[in-house]
Formats: structure tokens, sequence, C-alpha cells
């Protein structure tokens, strides 16, 4: 033991030969820890486990310049065997220690260093090499020994991979030699017994061998040797050799035997119930048997009766394969094949494998994706390389025009244009319109009802009436008028918002009389109007600008504002608790009221006296059935705020707070009023609202800080307050209990809102909110969600888009005409029913 420690130390780590020195005395070896990738790499020697009373620490210069040119060869790609011959390691044994040997041979001189392809090769005893030929060599994989003869490989082409270089048989246990050959364990083993001595058996060139110069064959060839067929003469069966020492040797049927079972089985066939198929006893499953007739030809060439008989017997046999699933099987069959095989399958059958696609759903994409004609040509034939067929555009255009018809008219009409010098003048300006919209709100409920999307939204409509939603809103450059019908699962969407008059000009009341009084009439006839056993009734919604214009109103600025009721500007300050609701406006009134503007002579300043009834009512809808919308409240609080924190005089602050409107309001995703729900509902969205203009005050007023946080304090209340309202008006349905809560907090926001800034005028949508918004809530019991204006403001982008595809068309009616009729066709509810619906996804907070 101590000489084996001893001399472990200085013998190489790699090729177990002695270390040198050069003749100065310098140490030639070096540390395997400083080279353990190299190692790897070219000898594929693991050093990190190496046991120091084991493995030597060093290893010598021959190994290392034989390690670097392995390892150039690797990074070139280049072909390269390795000249040096790795040593074993092993634990030292009292009895035949093969390392201790190897020592006593390196100091004697007998045995030099081992090398490929020069020099004489030292050589070990016989006894040894044998013992290490037991040690090393794999399993056996096949069951006859010797080994099978060649003629019962059924794979010929393995032949030269797997035979044995001394018996010329498949491998046995398979050996790798220095020079390459694979050899038989045993064959090697019989030679080395019968030569007595350790020469390589394949080569004369080489010298003895050693222990280092034999191992196992590689891992494919030992997984090649396990796929190899062989033949069993016991039972006439081809058998892996993997699996032949398990496998079940039955041996075969005499001609006697198997004479004797044919007229058995003829005889059962033929007396059974089911012809052709019987079933025999096993003790466990039932073995079936079925009697099959062996085809003559091949079926291509067989008459279609016999064609047919084979079918029919196919049937059968998948029927009793698949447990009675014919079908389910015939379908997993066609899924295994390929694409291309499933494709030529389909064609020489004459049945079509391309993906068609029906008219509707292609009309609902070209609507959907804003696609011209000329362009949907274009995606047809890059669909059509891919095997998927879009309907024929004939078919679509007769589709389309059933859907618009003649019921979309377009003209220059004369509106008042606002020009750069100040003043308005009249210019002619693209109109487009439905002329009989009785006609297309009737053909957008058919629809519905075929579609199945008519609801009643669990009994908060009354289950005789259809609602129908009516509101306009500028945006794009147009000016849209719009309906939607209320009785479906998403009344806001802009899949039911229905344009039905659209014109390049802005919104004063003038141009919304000549472009909506010819649809007066029309809109009378449709309340009220029976369709099918419902009665519709029709609700125009909007903002305050909108509705004071639909309904003559001078606006917020008149001495009479409210479009409910007739009390002064001056008395909207005192609480609706002490004043009590104030007289109610009536449609009627309102047209007295102007007639008598009329007779006077239409003098504005003397509009007070009227109640501010400056114009004829566009459409003739009661007041109770107009919806206010109460989401600029957010934009007058914010307005506010700035007017308190910032030291301008009331001069400059008109000018200040337009400026202000222009900007975003807050420094995040608030830009514009409609954002106001999402911003409410946060509390930390509150506190960036309020503090987001403070800010701007603090960088020229940095000597009113104290001020300005008290103020932003108050106002953050304000909103927190106010929040809790619209969050309640927000919700789609307010029932009872629900109202009543939002009296209480309303009470609550004007309360606070009062006492903390007694001096502040009530705007008109304050007076809005606590005095007509909880009668609205109990009269109609819903809220904004339902009535929300939020299709008529996605029309606007919907719009941009289908105007960028038609951009080309350079004549403005014809432009806006083509804008339009692909909207009608994508809100036509066939249509909308072919979009599929959109995937799921979780709902952010928005980044403050």
């Amino acid at each position: 033991m101590d000489y084996h420690n001893q001399q472990v130390p200085i013998h190489c780590r790699v090729c177990g030969q002695r270390l040198t020195k050069y003749r100065a005395k310098k140490s030639i070896s070096y540390e395997c820890k400083a080279f353990s990738a190299e190692l790897k790499i070219a000898f594929d020697i693991n050093t990190s486990g190496d046991d120091v009373n084991i493995h030597p620490e060093m290893f010598c210069i021959h190994c290392k310049l034989s390690m670097q040119r392995t390892i150039c060869a690797i990074t070139k790609g280049v072909h390269h065997k390795c000249a040096v011959i790795l040593f074993e390691w092993e634990k030292h044994t009292d009895q035949e220690c093969k390392v201790c040997d190897h020592f006593r041979a390196c100091s004697s001189g007998h045995l030099r260093r081992p090398t490929v392809g020069r020099g004489r090769q030292a050589g070990v005893t016989p006894n040894l090499l044998i013992a290490h030929l037991e040690k090393i060599a794999p399993p056996p994989v096949l069951l006859h020994e010797p080994s099978p003869p060649l003629a019962s490989v059924n794979n010929q082409l393995m032949l030269k991979e797997l035979k044995c270089a001394v018996c010329s048989n498949i491998l046995s246990q398979p050996l790798e030699l220095l020079c390459g050959a694979l050899v038989c364990a045993k064959c090697l083993q019989e030679w080395i017994a019968a030569s007595g001595a350790v020469n390589c058996p394949c080569c004369s060139e080489g010298g003895p061998l050693v222990s280092s110069h034999v191992r196992p064959a590689p891992g494919v060839i030992l997984l090649l040797l396990s796929d190899v067929l062989v033949h069993c003469t016991d039972c006439s069966r081809d058998v892996k050799a993997g699996d032949y020492e398990g496998h079940e040797c039955v041996p075969s049927l005499t001609p006697e035997e198997e004479k004797q079972a044919a007229g058995l089985l003829k005889r059962a066939i033929s007396t059974s119930p089911d012809k052709g198929i019987i079933q025999l006893p096993t003790g466990g499953t039932p073995m079936t048997f079925m009697h099959v007739t062996r085809a003559h030809q091949e079926t291509t060439a067989a008459c279609s009766r016999t064609v047919k008989t084979r079918c029919f017997q196919m049937q059968k046999i998948r029927g009793i394969v698949s447990g009675g699933e014919a079908s389910a099987l015939i379908q997993k069959e066609v899924l295994i094949l390929s694409d291309e095989e499933r494709r030529s399958l389909l064609d020489k059958a004459g049945i079509s494998s391309s993906i068609e696609l029906g008219a509707a759903e292609v009309l609902a994409i070209k609507a959907g994706l804003a696609i011209p004609w000329n362009k949907l040509r274009l995606l047809r034939r890059w669909l059509k390389s891919s095997g998927i067929c879009l309907a024929g555009e004939e078919r679509m255009r007769h589709i389309s025009s059933q859907i618009v018809g003649d019921n979309l008219k377009g003209e220059i009409a004369p509106f008042s244009v606002t020009i750069p010098s100040g003043g308005e003048e009249i210019k002619g300006a693209p109109l487009v319109f439905i002329p009989h919209l009785v006609d297309k709100v009737v053909q957008l409920l058919d629809g519905n009802e075929r579609t199945g999307r008519l609801t009643w939204h669990k009994g908060f409509i009354p289950a005789n009436e259809i609602w129908l939603k009516i509101g306009g809103d500028k945006g794009g450059g147009t000016f849209k008028m719009t309906f939607q019908i209320v009785n479906v699962a998403t009344p806001n969407s802009v899949h039911n918002t229905c344009v039905f008059s659209c014109f390049a000009a802005g919104d004063s009341v003038t141009n919304l009389h000549v472009a909506l009084d010819r649809f007066k009439d029309q809109v009378e006839h449709l309340h009220g109007m029976k369709w099918r056993q419902y009665t519709v009734k029709v609700f125009i919604c909007g903002d305050y600008e909108f509705l004071s214009k639909m309904y003559g109103l001078s606006g917020a600025s008149g001495c009479y504002p409210c479009l409910y009721c007739k009390i002064p500007s001056d008395q909207m300050a005192t609480p609706l608790s002490v004043r009590g609701h104030a007289t109610e406006r009536s449609l009627e009134d309102m047209c007295t009221d102007h007639q008598c503007y009329i007779s006077s002579g239409s003098i504005r300043k003397d509009a007070q006296k009227f109640f501010n009834c400056i114009s004829v009512p566009i459409f003739d809808i009661p007041v109770s059935q107009m919806f206010h919308l109460l989401e600029a409240l957010c934009c007058q609080l914010d307005l506010e705020l700035a007017s308190r924190t910032t030291d301008f005089d009331s001069s400059n602050f008109s000018k200040y707070s337009q400026a202000l409107q222009r900007l975003p309001l807050l420094q995040g995703d608030l830009k514009t009023a409609q954002h106001s729900q999402q911003v409410l509902q946060q509390v930390p969205n509150i506190q960036t609202l309020c503090t987001s203009i403070s800010k701007m005050a603090l960088e020229k007023l940095p000597h009113r800080s104290g001020e300005v946080a008290g103020q932003v304090s108050k106002f953050i209340t304000a909103f927190s307050l106010y929040g809790t309202c619209h969050n309640i008006c927000d919700q789609n349905f307010i029932d009872a209990a629900q109202a009543h809560a939002l009296d209480q907090a309303i009470q609550e926001f004007m309360a606070f809102f009062r006492d903390t800034y007694p001096e502040a005028t009530v705007p008109i949508k304050m007076h809005l909110l606590e005095d007509h918004t909880v009668q609205w809530a109990n009269t109609n019991h819903v809220g904004f969600g339902l009535l929300g204006e939020q299709g008529a403001e996605s029309i606007h982008a919907k719009f941009n888009r289908l105007g960028l595809a038609f951009a080309p068309i350079k004549d403005h009616v014809q432009n806006l005409m083509c804008t339009v009729r692909e909207h009608l066709l994508s809100i036509e509810p066939q249509l909308v029913a072919a979009i599929p619906p959109p995937a799921k996804r979780v709902k952010n907070t928005i980044a403050m």
C-alpha cells in the first residue's frame, strides 16, 4: 500500500507513464486542475471526481502536446485519432494489484510509453488481460450462444457494422480494439487463451495489447444490436434481438394441424349467427375471427360491387377493433396522415381538401378589416395558394346590395362653415344619410331577432318594449348621427352603432337642422311604433351641449340653462332641500316659448323671457326621455381646481382654462373626459388628478405651497365624493336601493361643495346631478353604462380606418358614401354573428 501511494504522484494521470524531466532539471509535468476543461474535451477525462489515493494530480508533456493537437483538430473540424492510450486507474488491492504491476514495469524499463502508430508497444500477461475483458464486456444482447449466423439477420444493411472481425458472425458482447475493429468478448478471450499471446487479432502491424487498448463498443452499436431481427427456428418468427430472451416461443403448427384448424374455423363461421364473424372463449377476453376474402386484384382495378363489399368488410373490422366506434377510428387514421398525404387522398377521392369561407364570413372580414374590393382580390389569391377559398365576389356583392340596397344617399348640402377671418359662411359639404330610417331600424331588429341577440336585460326593460337610443357626436372631421338598439347584450358596442346621417361640417344648430330636419317625421313615427308585439321607445342621449342644440336651448350661459326644468341659474346655488324642484319643462312648452321668442323679433338678449328657447326642437321626443351624460363634470372640477391653485386674475383665467382644455389633464392616461370612469374608481388616480395641476402652480408660485396643499386636500375629498356618485350612475341598471344610495351620495357631495366653496358657482352639470339624476334612475332604472355614448365615440376611429382604405377616391361624396356603406355592412347582425369572440384578458389598473 505504501509503495502504491508513493508511486501515484509521480505518474501521468492520462497515460500512466512515469513523469520525466529535461536535462536542465526543469519540471515538464502539469497540474490536472489547471487543464480540467481541456482534458475533458481531448480525452473525455473528468478530473472533478479524482481521488488523490487513486489518481495522480499531474500529467506529462507528451499528453499535453497530444491534447493540444486533438483540440486543434476538433476546432477545425478535421478527423484526428488521439495518439495517447488512456490508463485506467483503480483502487489498490492486496492481491495482484494491476496498478502496482504497472508501476514496477515502468520502473524497470520493461514498459515503454504506449503510443499509436509508432514505436514498439508494451505488453501485459494474458491472464490479466482476460480478467480485464470479463470486467468491461457488456451484458449479452442475443440469446444464441455462440452468436447467431449472418443468415438470421433480416436487415442486410447492418451486416458490415455488426459483424465480428474474428468469427464473422453477429456481435455478442461487442468490444472495440485500438485499431477500431469490433469483436465479440468471447472470441477475443478464446483468441488470447488459444494463442497464449496478447497481440491484436485483427491487425498484423500492431504490437502486444494492453488493457487500455480494449474498451466497450460504442452505445450506437449496442442500440443497433438490440433492434436486429433474429429469426427463431422454434416458432418461425422474427424477433428483435433485445426482446429475444423474453419472447413467447410457441412451436408452429404442422401441416396436418393447420388443415384441421382451418376445417374447424370454416364450420364455426358458416354456422355463426353473424355470417363471417365468430368469437371463441379463451378464459379471458374472447378471441374474434372474421372471414375475409383474399383479394385477387387491386381495389383500383376491381369492379364497384367488389369495392363495396371490401368497404363493408373494413367497416366490420373497424367496428370490432374500435369497440363499436368505427367513425372515431377513421378520424384518427386520417389525423395520422401527413398534410400532403391527406390532401392527396382527398384529391384522389374527388373531395375538395381546401377550406371554404362563406359569403357572410368574408363580408364580415372585409368590413371588419376595412378591406376594399381590389385588396380583397389580392387576399383571395394568397389564401387560395394555402388551400383557403373565399366566396365569389359576385355573391358577396349581391348580399351587400341586399343589406344596403338603395337606402343610402349622398349629396352636397349647404352647411355653415367658420372662416379664418371670423364669422361664418355657407359652403357646400358632403352629406350622406339613410333616407328610410324606419326601414333600417326594422331591418336591424329583424336581423338581431334571427341571430338570437335580442334581450330585455333580466326585466329592467319592460317585456313589451324595444328601446332605441339616438345620439350624435363630432370627431374625425365629420359629425355622425347614430342610433343604437338597447335590447342587445352590449348596446354601446361599435357593432351596434348605426350611423344614419354623416356630414363633413361643424355641429352648429344650423347644420344640425340642415342634416336632421328630414328625419323629424320618421323619428316621431319610430317613437311608439309597433314591431311584432313590441312597442318602440326612443331616447335622445348625449352630453349637455348636444342636447341643448337638439332641444333649442341657448346653452349654459342662459338664465334658464336646465334641460329638464325652468330653474333660474342664480337659484342653482341654493340646496335642493331648501328651494325644492322647479317647474318641469315639456315639449309643448318649449315649442310655445320658441314661437313667442320668434314673435318678439328673435332678439337674443331677450331669450331669458322665453326660458332660453331660441330654436325649435329638432325631434319631437319628450323631455322625460332625454338622457344627459355627466362625464364632463370631471373636467369642470379639474378646471375649478386649476383656478384655485394658480395666481391668474379673472381676465387671464379664461384664456388659461381654454389652453388647459387643449392639454392633457393628467400626466398619465386621462386625456379626455371619457376616461373619468377609470380615474374615479381608484383612490391613487384621484390623488394624481388633484396634484397634477398643483405641481404646475408650485413651479411658478413656490411661496404659496401651503395654500395650494390645502386646496389639493379639499379637492381630493370632493373628487372622492363625486367618484361615489359616478360609480353608482355608471352601472347598467339601478334598482331602488341603489337609487337611494345615489341620492345620499349626491347630497353629501353637494353639501361638501357648498360648505367648502360657498362663493363658488354651481355649474349646470352639478344641477343636473343634484335635481334630475335620481329622478331619472327612479323612473327608468338605468344608468350611464346602458345609455352611454361609448359606441358613438368609438365610431370615429372606425371611420378614420375606413377613410384610409377609400382615400384613392377623390370625389368627397363618393368617398364618404363608400365609408358609410362599409360601416353599414359591419353592423349587419348576420355578419356580426360571424365574428369570432375575442380572447379574454386580465384588465390591469391604469398606471398614473
